[in-house]
C-alpha cells in the first residue's frame, strides 16, 4: 500500500498534461524556501530583442493555489521616429479576464505627450489617460489628466520644478475634487511637496503636506534626507512621516546598502519604528549573490518584528531564471 501511494504521489508530479499538438510535462519547481509559506511559486520571463521591437513574455503560476488558471502576458515596444508605442496583453484564462492595454508616447520640441488606454472587458471600464510635460527654461510644467467613465473621476494634478544654480526646487500641487462625496468619502485631497537638491552627491531634502478636511484627519508631514556615499558603499538615508490626529504614528525608517565586489550584489538592512501604532521595530536584512547567466540570483532577507508579530521570518529563494 506504501509503495503504490508513492507511485502515485510521483505520476501526480510528473503526469502529462495532455494539450495538441502533444503532452506538455510539468517542470518541477525551483528551490524556493520560504518560512511560514505553503505556496508553489513558478516565474518564467523571456524577452525577445529584434529590430522590429522588444517582446517580453512573462508567465506566472502558483501550483499550490492551483484552480486551473493559467497567466499569460505578452507585452510589445514599438520604437519609432514617431515615438514608443507599447502593447501589453494580460489574459487570466480562470477569471475570465480579457486586459488588453495599450500605451502611444510623443516626444516633441514642446513637450513629451503621453497617451495610455487601459480596457478590462470582463469589469467593462473604460481607462483613458493623459499626461503633458513641458520642459522649458523656466522649467518642468507637468498636468497629468485621468479620466475613467465608469467611476466619473476626474483627477487633476500640477507639478513644478525649477532649475536654478542654487539647486533644484520642486512644487506639487495634487487636488482630487470630484472625488468630494458628501457621506462616501467626503476627502478634499491636497498634496503640496517642495524639495531642494543638495550640492554634489548629498541628494536632497524636503517635505511633503497632505490634507483630507473631514475623512481622515490626518495632516501628513514627510520629510528625507539621504546622503551618497563613495562607491562602492551606495547611500545613507532616513525619512520620517508623522500623522497628527488619525494614526498618531511616526515613522522613522532608516537605511543602509553596501554593494559587493564583482558579482556579489548587494548587502543592507532598513529600520522602521512606529512609536505608538504598533509599536513594532521592524529590523530588515537582505544578502543577494548574482550567479552566471541565465541563472539570476541567489538571495536571502531576514526580518524581525520585536512586539506586533514575533515573527523571525527567514525567507531563501533560488530561482532557475
Amino acid at each position: 500500500m506504501l509503495a503504490f501511494t508513492v507511485c502515485m504521489k510521483y505520476w501526480d508530479q510528473y503526469k502529462p498534461i495532455y494539450r495538441i499538438p502533444g503532452p506538455i510535462y510539468r517542470i518541477p519547481d525551483p528551490i524556493r524556501y520560504d518560512l511560514n509559506e505553503e505556496e508553489e511559486d513558478e516565474n518564467w520571463k523571456k524577452v525577445f530583442h529584434t529590430r522590429y521591437g522588444d517582446f517580453e513574455l512573462d508567465f506566472d503560476w502558483n501550483g499550490y493555489e492551483y484552480n486551473e488558471e493559467e497567466d499569460e502576458n505578452w507585452k510589445k515596444v514599438f520604437h519609432t521616429r514617431y515615438g514608443d508605442f507599447e502593447l501589453d496583453f494580460d489574459w487570466n484564462s480562470a477569471e475570465e479576464e480579457d486586459d488588453d492595454n495599450w500605451k502611444k508616447i510623443w516626444h516633441t520640441k514642446y513637450g513629451d505627450f503621453e497617451f495610455d488606454f487601459d480596457w478590462n472587458s470582463a469589469e467593462e471600464e473604460d481607462d483613458d489617460n493623459w499626461k503633458k510635460v513641458w520642459h522649458t527654461k523656466y522649467g518642468d510644467f507637468e498636468f497629468d489628466f485621468d479620466w475613467n467613465s465608469a467611476e466619473e473621476e476626474d483627477d487633476d494634478n500640477w507639478k513644478k520644478v525649477w532649475h536654478t544654480k542654487y539647486g533644484d526646487f520642486e512644487f506639487d500641487f495634487d487636488l482630487n475634487d470630484y472625488e468630494y462625496n458628501e457621506e462616501e468619502y467626503d476627502d478634499d485631497n491636497l498634496k503640496v511637496g517642495f524639495y531642494y537638491k543638495l550640492p554634489g552627491k548629498l541628494g536632497k531634502i524636503g517635505f511633503s503636506y497632505e490634507l483630507n478636511e473631514e475623512e481622515y484627519d490626518d495632516d501628513n508631514l514627510r520629510i528625507g534626507l539621504y546622503y551618497h556615499l563613495p562607491k562602492p558603499w551606495g547611500k545613507i538615508g532616513i525619512s520620517y512621516e508623522r500623522n497628527e490626529e488619525e494614526y498618531d504614528d511616526d515613522n522613522l525608517k532608516v537605511g543602509f546598502y553596501y554593494h559587493l565586489p564583482g558579482k556579489l550584489g548587494k548587502i543592507g538592512f532598513s529600520y522602521e519604528l512606529n512609536e505608538e501604532e504598533y509599536d513594532d521595530d521592524n529590523f530588515r536584512i537582505g544578502l543577494y549573490y548574482h550567479l552566471p547567466k541565465p541563472w539570476g540570483k541567489i538571495g536571502i532577507s531576514y526580518e524581525h518584528n520585536e512586539y506586533e508579530y514575533e515573527d523571525n521570518f527567514p525567507r531563501i529563494y533560488y530561482p532557475y531564471f
